[in-house]
Order: structure tokens, then C-alpha cells, then sequence
């Protein structure tokens, strides 16, 4: 997807700037919670050590913000991924060896306020730099882009039966907390049909016993609610309409299994599901118009103004990855190249000397932003 843009540049002779603040502005109220729903973590490939990355490796430095209102510091984070967790400070590390990052990784964080029961959630996107995408950079059909992502057969989710030590007073044995069960990915904008089955949950208790089947958080019983439902028999889990990764990137529920009389059989497990994107956003430049300006007798390599054109897709892959180019230059005079723009920060400068106010006053140049790294054309 394209996008063009009007830029006005105008010769002068002097170049001023002004700035101001605004005083007596009314304080916001402090809402706790982390800044983002969703962060994306560039790591640099000289935290590689061969293709993988070594324990306790820092990957970002303070990326994850998070604000208790109280500056406290008594909030603990709980990474759904155990090769990767989050410190106080908002670092990302490696909290475990982990052998290759050659492919993107999300996990959900949560936080919680160890004097507190509010529970708060975002996800983690870590990318390694210089990936570019899970897909190649060719045009294919919007029916095969979603078969790449949604599983030809949905797998069977067990709940955990390792790790098992002593016994509970209801007869549950209790597990540790390392049990992670893999993502389940979605593809937004799906046209169904629907509901499209996702993952079946089964308890191995289920051959002798009659066991229900629910499922519980926000997209399931708690709003958005209805977005993914189960039946209770079979354990099949659907998802329910059509999703927009950029209204919500992940989801988190929990899996329960009782028995016919509504009593526990198994400790619930964890679901994480995330949205993944698809190219349904265009660049949107901030402004329709920018105005510049450079001092005429300008050296070439001059810096003359940065235009800015974000787009709202996934930017650690094509979909979000925006380049820029000039299409071109009103009036071509003395040349039709007076200035350049760099594809990837949209910085503008000028590219050949000769300008001259008193020949030509005001320059327009048309900019044009695409996303898919440039190749959409």
C-alpha cells in the first residue's frame, strides 16, 4: 500500500525557529499499568552468541515501562516464556539459553502488585535485527497468506501431568509453573468460515470420567466476551469472528476441566493467543502539507526538513516497514533532482547546489510512502 504526499519547500535567506511551554496545566490522574499493550524488542545480532543467545544476556535496555503510581517498585512480572523474563527496571533478558532467534518471538507479561490483587497484561515482541519477515516478499493471495499461519490441524492441548509433587487438600496434586504451552496464532481479518476450530483441550481423565470443558478471560467470559468459545464436551476451542491485531495483538485465557458434578479434575493451564498481522494498513503521513525551508547558496547535503508516515501494521515486519521516495519536483529547475530523501527516515536534503531565491522562490516536491519495505509498488 501507497500513500503520496504535498511538500512545499521555500528559498530564504535566514532560517528562524521559535519554541514556547504552557504552565498551569491541570495533572493527570496516575493510572498504574504498563505504557503499551504491545512493545517490540529489537534485539542487536551482537548479543548472538552463533545463532542463539546465552543466559542472563540483556536483549533491550529499559524497554518495558510500567507505572505502580506509588514509585514502590513492589510489582512482580511473570513471563508466560521461561527462556525469556522481564526485571524490575523494564529489561528484557535471557533468563535461559536459548539456541536459536532466528525467528520472532512473543510472550505475555503480566504484572501483578505483590500487596495488590490487580493483575496486569501486555506482550513482548522480540525481533532480531535485520529480520525482515517470516514471509517472503512476494504478492500471494489473501486465502494463502492465512493458510501459511492457521494450523492445518488444530493440536490436541493437554492439561500438564509433569512435574507433580504431594497432594492438595481436594485431591489435586500441585505442578510447577514451568509448563508452557505454545501459542496459538490467529490471523486477523479471517473470512471464515466461523467459527474455524483452533486447538481441542483434553484431560486424560476424560476416558473414564465425564468431564466439561471450559474456558475463561477476557475474548471468552469476560469482555470482549464471545470471541472464543468451547464445547464442553469434545474440548474443541473456536474462535468466533473475524480479529484486528491492531485493536488487540494478544489474548490470555485459561482452560478448566471438572467432572459431572462441577468438581476440579485438573489444574487449569494457560492458553496464550496472539493475532497475527496481515497488510491491511497504509503509511499515514502526520500531515497532508509539510513546509521547509533552506538558505539559499545552499552546500549540497543540506538538511531541509524530516517528514514522518507511520503505518499501524506489525513494524518488525514488511507489513509496517515504511520507505520513502520523491516522485518529483516542481519546477525541475535548474535540475529535476534538486533534492533526495533518505527511503528509510524520510529526512530531505539537497542534492546539488544553484539554489537561488530570486530565480526560483518556492519549490513542491511530491513524496510517496509505501509500506512492504518499498517492493509494494
Amino acid at each position: 500500500m501507497k500513500v503520496r504526499l504535498l511538500v512545499q519547500l521555500v528559498c530564504t535567506l535566514l532560517v528562524g525557529a521559535s519554541s514556547g511551554s504552557r504552565t498551569g496545566q491541570l495533572q493527570k490522574a496516575c493510572r498504574p499499568g504498563f505504557s503499551q499493550n504491545f512493545y517490540t524488542v529489537i534485539v542487536s545480532r551482537d548479543k548472538l552468541h552463533g545463532q542463539g543467545i546465552l543466559k542472563d544476556t540483556t536483549l533491550s535496555s529499559e524497554c518495558v515501562k510500567f507505572e505502580d503510581c506509588q514509585r514502590s517498585r513492589e510489582v512482580g512480572f511473570v513471563s508466560s516464556d521461561p527462556k525469556f523474563s522481564v526485571r524490575p527496571d523494564g529489561t528484557v533478558y535471557a533468563e535461559q539459553e536459548v539456541a536459536n532467534l532466528s525467528e520472532p518471538v512473543q510472550f505475555m507479561l503480566t504484572a501483578r502488585g505483590l500487596h495488590d490483587p490487580h493483575i496486569w497484561e501486555t506482550t513482548v515482541k522480540l525481533a532480531l535485527a535485520g529480520h525482515l519477515h517470516p514471509l517472503p516478499l512476494t504478492k500471494i493471495s489473501f486465502e494463502e497468506m492465512l493458510s501459511r499461519v492457521w494450523d492445518p490441524q488444530p493440536r490436541v492441548i493437554k492439561f500438564s501431568r509433569r512435574h507433580q509433587r504431594g497432594s492438595s487438600a481436594n485431591g489435586l496434586r500441585r505442578q510447577k509453573r514451568d509448563w508452557v504451552i505454545p501459542p496459538i496464532n490467529v490471523p486477523e481479518n479471517s473470512r471464515g468460515p466461523f467459527p474455524h476450530m483452533l486447538v481441542r483441550i483434553r484431560s486424560d481423565q476424560d476416558k473414564n470420567d465425564g468431564i466439561r470443558y471450559s474456558i475463561t478471560g477476557a475474548g471468552a467470559d469476560q469482555p470482549p466476551s464471545g470471541i472464543y468459545n468451547i464445547d464442553p464436551i469434545s474440548g474443541n476451542m473456536f474462535v468466533t469472528q473475524p480479529l484486528d491485531r491492531e485493536e488487540k495483538a494478544s489474548f490470555h485465557l485459561r482452560a478448566h476441566a471438572v467432572d459431572m458434578n462441577g468438581n476440579q479434575v485438573e489444574n487449569p493451564v494457560d492458553l496464550y493467543i496472539y493475532v497475527i498481522d496481515m497488510n491491511d494498513n497504509r503509511p499515514e503521513f502526520q500531515n497532508q502539507v509539510y513546509n521547509g525551508s533552506v538558505a539559499e547558496g545552499s552546500k549540497p547535503g543540506s538538511s531541509v526538513m524530516q517528514v514522518t508516515a507511520t503505518d499501524s501494521d506489525d513494524s518488525t515486519t514488511a507489513n509496517g516497514m515504511v520507505r520513502y521516495r520523491i516522485l518529483s519536483q516542481i519546477p525541475e529547475t535548474p535540475i529535476s533532482n534538486m533534492f533526495t530523501i533518505n527511503s528509510e527516515t524520510g529526512d530531505i536534503v539537497t542534492v546539488a547546489a544553484g539554489l537561488d531565491r530570486e530565480k526560483v522562490s518556492q519549490y513542491t516536491v511530491i513524496v510517496q510512502a509505501t509500506d512492504m519495505e518499498g517492493t509494494n509498488n
